[in-house]
Formats: structure tokens, C-alpha cells, sequence
């Protein structure tokens, strides 16, 4: 999820909107819906090919939470299984990895604010 945020240049909103009818993998696009943009426009952005390598390996991983087409990352807790990852659960991912890497003001949040 970090990879493609970064290549596509994502917001966490848009991330987490992601469906798996949004991908191109014979392109590396994805396709951001409008009501998912600041702007409510549709746009097509690209990723890179070490992303579209991570992208298929979680496919296949996805594969094994649920076959079923819709949300594109899929939670893996117990309470929550195979449902759609939240907002608040990815920022909560991306506030552990920037603890772990000691950058602490790294964040989800615009301008840097914590989570």
C-alpha cells in the first residue's frame, strides 16, 4: 500500500477507496474514482514496476481473504476479516512503520500531523 500511495501519489482516502475493478495491470494504472479526489475529477495514474511486482503479490495474498470483487486492501484482524480497510486503520499501520524507521513526524495526516 505504501509503494503504490507513493508512486501514485495517494491520499489515504484514495488508497483505501481503491477497488480491484480500479487496476490496469497490463498498464500499471489505477483508475481514482471522483468521489474518492478533493476535486470530484476522475483521473488514470501510473506505478511503477517494482510496485506492479508487490501489487501482484498481495493480489495473490488477497486471494486468500476473499475472492470476491469490491475493496481492493482487505483487513486481515479477526474482528474484521476480509472487510475493507479503514482510514484509520492505515493511518495507524503508517504511524507503527514511521515509529519503527524513528521518523515520527512521518504520517497519513497532511502537514504532518500525527495520527
Amino acid at each position: 500500500m505504501l509503494a503504490l500511495a507513493y508512486d501514485a501519489a495517494l491520499r489515504r482516502e484514495e488508497l483505501c477507496a481503491l477497488r480491484t475493478d480500479d487496476l490496469d495491470p497490463a498498464h500499471r494504472t489505477l483508475r481514482i474514482r471522483a468521489e474518492t479526489t478533493k476535486n470530484r475529477l476522475e483521473r488514470v495514474v501510473p506505478y511503477s514496476a517494482p510496485t506492479g511486482v508487490l501489487l501482484s503479490d498481495y493480489l495473490a495474498h488477497r486471494a486468500s481473504l476473499s475472492r470476491a470483487r469490491g475493496s481492493l486492501f482487505l483487513s486481515e484482524s479477526r474482528r474484521n476479516h476480509a472487510q475493507p480497510l479503514s482510514l484509520g486503520t492505515w493511518s495507524k499501520v503508517v504511524r507503527r512503520i514511521a515509529l519503527t524507521a524513528d521518523v515520527p513526524r512521518f504520517s497519513t495526516q497532511p502537514h504532518g500531523t500525527c495520527v
